[in-house]
């Protein structure tokens, strides 16, 4: 185990930062996963202590996975699926969580994120599993300052230049009112992190 751990640390991919600009380096981070990154992120905890997720397999509608229920033993895609007619097939690369990417998981992924990033998920009502956002509505106020923080938590500080623009756009759109701040303040966080785990930077994982 301990020559295990050590390769794994030690190897130069997970060593070295110029690999992240190098072509075909990374992979899309499955849907579960996203969620999870998320859940860790923003510290997510069960009401009931159970973790009650419910079914999330739905492509149209949710995550198109749920955990523990992948149809087979190699999980929810082949081990060497290369999609066709892409750079990746002409670079003789392979692609596996691209098997489950296509028009309807990308538009059901970001409906299913845009309900449960204000809302929590899971069964029960309210949901049972709830992000706190409080460090983030602390920072609401100043768009770079809760961009900055969002992109530490999701995106690790690799957040390109136009995607942050993007969520700055968002984030300013939304006043907030000096005598109730606390709607402007939640819609200000909500959008910046949505708006994040619906970007490349946060589903290309590198």
């Amino acid at each position: 185990m301990r020559a295990t751990i050590a390769a794994v640390l030690l190897d130069q991919e997970a060593r070295d930062i110029s690999m992240v600009a190098q072509t075909g380096f990374g992979k899309v981070r499955e849907p579960v996963l996203r969620l999870a990154a998320w859940m860790r992120a923003y510290n997510a905890s069960s009401a009931s202590r159970n973790y009650l997720l419910g079914n999330t397999d739905s492509s149209t509608s949710s995550l198109g996975q749920s955990p523990l229920r992948s149809p087979s033993v190699f999980n929810f895609y082949r081990p060497g699926y290369v999609p066709p007619n892409t750079r990746i097939a002409s670079a003789n690369l392979v692609a596996p969580e691209f098997q489950i990417l296509h028009e309807t998981s990308v538009v059901g992924y970001s409906n299913f994120m845009r309900s449960i990033v204000p809302s929590g998920v899971g069964s029960n009502s309210p949901r049972d599993i709830q992000p706190n956002y409080s460090k983030e509505l602390a920072l609401a106020d100043d768009a770079d300052a809760l961009i900055d923080r969002v992109d530490l938590l999701l995106t690790y500080g690799t957040m390109s230049d136009e995607t942050k623009d993007l969520v700055r756009e968002a984030v300013e759109s939304v006043s907030i009112n000096p005598l109730k701040p606390t709607s402007g303040r939640s819609n200000r966080v909500h959008l910046a992190v949505f708006f994040t785990l619906s970007s490349p930077d946060f589903i290309v994982q590198k």
